[in-house]
């Protein structure tokens, strides 16, 4: 027990010397920045018991449910989801799939430079959905959408942060 605390202090002290010394050659920045994400990973995977991967900024969470990932954007080529509700030209930044027994679940939000009112509007002209509710407010647009054994619900708000669009595509499809 001493033993490892004592390796684990030397390493430490060894990426916070590096840091230190090597700032310029970004050699510290880029062990300390493994070290975080391996750590993050260990932790994370401990708290979900998941499979854990963080890279850049980027996180994917992988279980026997499913799969989550964070990312300044996100690749949904590697997703099975419906595509009729994957916003066009859009860059994703979260997607959320999990797979249950009686149905499958996703979770993706999208960020565009079109405002709320002509993201919502793509939804609720999308042919053979059928508006179940819709709603504004003075942030944005709800509206809930089903067809055939699918049901979504679809909000839109401007990011007040970055002035863009951000489109939030809940759905669900019973099997």
């Amino acid at each position: 027990m001493i033993r490892q605390a004592i390796i684990i202090s030397a390493f430490l002290a060894l990426v916070l010397f590096m840091q230190g010394c090597c700032g310029a050659c970004n050699l510290g920045d880029k062990l300390s920045q493994k070290v975080e994400e391996e750590l993050g990973e260990k932790i994370t995977e401990g708290l979900t018991g998941g499979q854990v991967d963080i890279s850049n900024g980027n996180v994917t969470i992988k279980d026997s449910t499913g799969s989550y990932d964070y990312a300044e954007e996100v690749d949904l080529s590697d997703y099975d989801l419906n595509r009729e509700l994957m916003y066009p030209g859009a860059k994703a930044r979260y997607v959320m799939v999990s797979d249950e027994p009686d149905f499958s679940h996703c979770t993706v939000v999208f960020e565009t430079g079109d405002n709320p009112r002509e993201a919502v509007t793509r939804y609720k002209n999308l042919g053979g959905w059928e508006t179940v509710m819709e709603t504004s407010t003075t942030e944005g647009y709800l509206i809930q959408i089903k067809k055939d054994k699918t049901e979504a619900t679809v909000s839109t708000y401007k990011d007040s942060s970055t002035d863009r669009t951000m489109v939030s595509v809940i759905y669900v499809e019973y099997k």
